[in-house]
């Protein structure tokens, strides 16, 4: 076990992505304190008829306040040492996913006795911020709205998340790390540097999503594992970009290296994708049944989009204020025809809305700065692409 300053031990231990169990035990010392902090607030305000506040006699509240004050020190203890830890390992946990394991009795806690207890809990995994300045967004040359140059610079700040290695067996989404070789390949082919990186590499990076590198790439790797091997035959295109393999078909044999995933606590995802089904505009199957599949892959992107922009918040140092505030309530006063000021009102009962808001409109500025400080493009039919000027990049 290691040992913090304040002498807690614990070890905590990683039981799946995003998931840990944690064994603690709190000294003597901090128990004794945490029981006589306890016994003195309710020694303060235990109402007694015939005493005054504050005088009524320690065996007496004992008596009757005893198994409370016992219990509240030790979820006090435990409150303590659980949050030292997660400072000293900088992990953003779950809260409601914490959970005592059935060995942890509160009932064994005794004052200036050691007290061991273990938890399980979710933890979200640790994200930087991408490179996220000067993105290279390309667009054609015509009218568009907000919300396509948004959608551009999504998909590139999507594509550039912190990735883990992960055991698992690739699935649509990850990133792979692997190797492969085509037979039968004539040699002039192999002459072609771009024809020769699809034929034969050592160590490729790919993303298991459209669009695809090497054509039929995702389907054929899901589900290998690191370390797990494929043959497999790549059939080109006819309208293939690299003209050397357009219409041509190779036997290939992969090798996986490693398997790279964004990962997300399972309950947050769970969550996310629950909305996704709940959602009369979520993905459906061919019969018009929700498509589970499909909503956990959307809710996990999502996700994903969104970690990244809080990361490039913080690194911006982009809060909302009352001006964002003020213009949220302005909006949705205009589309609901309420009252501005009855709108902060409604919004401002509930504190779990209003955090959540505030995250959304973090993410809206992270979005807006990433965008204003893009490298736009402008594409005209059958042109290549001219940079846009800085006035219109920053207008858009």
């Amino acid at each position: 076990m290691e040992t913090l300053t304040s002498g807690v031990k614990y070890e905590l231990t990683g039981t799946a992505p995003c998931c840990f169990k944690m064994q603690c035990v709190v000294p003597a010392t901090a128990t004794k304190r945490a029981y006589a902090d306890v016994l003195t607030k309710y020694l303060k305000n235990v109402p007694q008829k015939g005493f005054r506040a504050g005088h009524v006699p320690q065996k007496m509240v004992l008596a009757q306040y005893g198994k409370s004050i016992n219990g509240e020190a030790a979820s006090t203890v435990c409150d303590n040492a659980v949050n030292e830890v997660f400072r000293e390992k900088k992990l953003q946990v779950v809260p409601s996913t914490i959970r005592f394991e059935d060995d942890s009795n509160p009932d064994l806690f005794k004052a200036g006795e050691e007290f061991a207890f273990s938890i399980t809990l979710e933890a979200y995994a640790d994200i930087k911020a991408p490179e996220y300045k000067g993105l290279a967004l390309t667009r054609p040359e015509r009218v568009i709205g907000d919300a396509e140059v948004d959608e551009a610079a999504q998909t590139v700040v999507r594509s550039r998340g912190t990735y883990a290695v992960v055991e698992a067996p690739a699935k649509a989404g990850d990133m792979i790390e692997v190797a492969y070789t085509a037979d039968g390949v004539p040699a002039e082919l192999m002459e072609d540097k771009t024809a020769a990186y699809l034929l034969k590499n050592d160590n490729a990076w790919q993303m298991l999503r459209d669009p695809e590198t090497i054509p039929g790439l995702t389907a054929i790797l899901t589900g290998l594992k690191a370390g797990e091997s494929k043959d497999a035959t790549i059939a080109y295109p006819a309208d293939f970009r690299v003209a050397g393999l357009a219409g041509k078909s190779f036997p290939y044999h992969f090798t996986m290296k490693s398997v790279h995933a964004f990962t997300e606590p399972p309950s947050v995802l769970a969550a996310e994708t629950k909305s996704y089904l709940e959602d009369k505009r979520g993905p459906k199957k061919a019969d018009g049944q929700p498509d589970e599949a499909a909503a956990a892959n959307e809710a996990a992107s999502n996700l994903r989009l969104a970690r990244i922009l809080t990361a490039i918040a913080q690194a911006e140092n982009l809060n909302p204020g009352n001006n964002e505030l003020s213009a949220y309530c302005y909006n949705l006063a205009m589309q609901t025809n309420t009252e501005p000021d009855k709108v902060a009102k409604d919004l401002f009962k509930d504190r779990d809305r209003v955090a959540a808001l505030m995250m959304m409109l973090q993410r809206d500025m992270a979005m807006q700065f990433v965008v204003k400080n893009a490298n736009v493009t402008v594409k005209k039919e059958g042109e290549a692409a001219e940079a846009a000027p800085a006035a219109e990049k920053q207008g858009e």
